[in-house]
């Protein structure tokens, strides 16, 4: 094999393999990503159009989802994939990568197929196929020109390669983008049932307190910062012995959640009654090395236990009082 590292053609690949990163790196839209690689490599490799399609569900029918084209017909639109050659299309279901240098002189080609090809200018391709789950063949990067062409192995490496990193992009901004709406869904549903979350790295002692959580207490974002003692120091001087042993006990004896009560200060001075609950992360070794949870105002509930209490209370003392020392309701 011939190490064509330090060739001219070599370094100006690797140009374009440079600017192909910085281009898809800013970018979060999958469509927009489609549309960079295809533009760059129709400028790159000097041909008339890219374009990624997708496999229709119905699996006869290819989707043009981003193209970029210079001086051929534009191929946007639903195709049915069979019209382009049988032997085509079942190479690309096998997964092969299809290499055609000029499509009136391709042997495997029906005459109806050439004259499909005809009709959108298209004389040469090179088309890569994505195989997915169970090897279902799901979309494919191709490459056109309008006059023949001999496709050197470099340039068809070249299209295998950006088809390979433009699909783990694409992949990626679509995960990052559902992360995305899961974390809105998670804060929407934190605010509205009035939650407040932590997070607590035992190895550092530092402790991540959600803005719903500094919220419960009367605070902006800003205005607590990730310390343990942040919390220590709101808690009430009555609770915090407690408090601080509930955890110890459920970390020494391997618990893998805990609940607790206890009251917290709030920035208008009242104390506020806080029900917390938390799960315990432990290393292989049994270690708790994080402990994450939630806290939930439950003031007015207790307030309202205390009044029944009370009212009970008052009660037994007139019954009591009146003589009576058992009442079955």
């Amino acid at each position: 094999m011939t190490d064509n590292s330090s060739t001219p053609s070599a370094s100006i690949r690797d140009a374009f393999r440079a600017e192909l990163a910085d281009a898809l790196r800013p970018l979060t839209d999958p469509n927009e990503m489609k549309l960079t690689a295809c533009r760059l490599l129709v400028q790159h490799l000097a041909v008339g159009r890219a374009s990624y399609a997708e496999v229709d569900p119905d699996n006869i029918h290819v989707i043009i989802a981003a193209e970029f084209t210079h001086g051929m017909l534009s191929f946007a639109g639903r195709h049915r994939s069979d019209d382009y050659g049988l032997t085509v299309i079942a190479a690309l279901r096998a997964g092969h990568t299809v290499v055609i240098n000029d499509v009136e002189e391709h042997a495997e080609l029906t005459e109806a197929e050439r004259m499909a090809y005809a009709a959108v200018g298209m004389r040469a391709l090179v088309v890569v196929p994505l195989i997915k789950g169970g090897g279902r063949w799901i979309s494919a990067l191709g490459v056109n020109a309008a006059s023949p062409r001999s496709w050197a192995a470099d340039e068809v490496d070249l299209i295998e390669e950006v088809a390979e990193r433009m699909w783990e992009a694409v992949e990626r901004a679509k995960a990052e983008a559902s992360l995305r709406e899961n974390v809105d869904r998670l804060r929407l549903a934190v605010r509205v049932s009035n939650i407040g979350l932590w997070d607590w790295d035992r190895k550092t002692d530092v402790v991540v307190f959600s803005p719903e959580w500094k919220a419960l207490l009367g605070y902006a974002e800003d205005e607590i910062r990730n310390e343990l003692n942040e919390w220590k120091c709101r808690v009430h001087p009555d609770d915090i012995g407690p408090t601080l042993d509930r955890i110890r006990r459920a970390i020494v004896a391997g618990d893998m959640a805990y609940e607790v009560e206890f009251r917290m200060r709030h920035k208008d001075g009242t104390w506020r009654w806080i029900f917390s609950r938390a799960e315990v992360i432990r290393d292989a070794c049994g270690s708790a090395v994080r402990i994450l949870g939630c806290h939930l105002d439950v003031t007015t509930q207790r307030q309202a236990l205390d009044a029944i209490r009370e009212r009970e209370a008052r009660l037994t003392a007139i019954l009591s009082t009146a003589g009576v020392r058992h009442i079955s309701w």
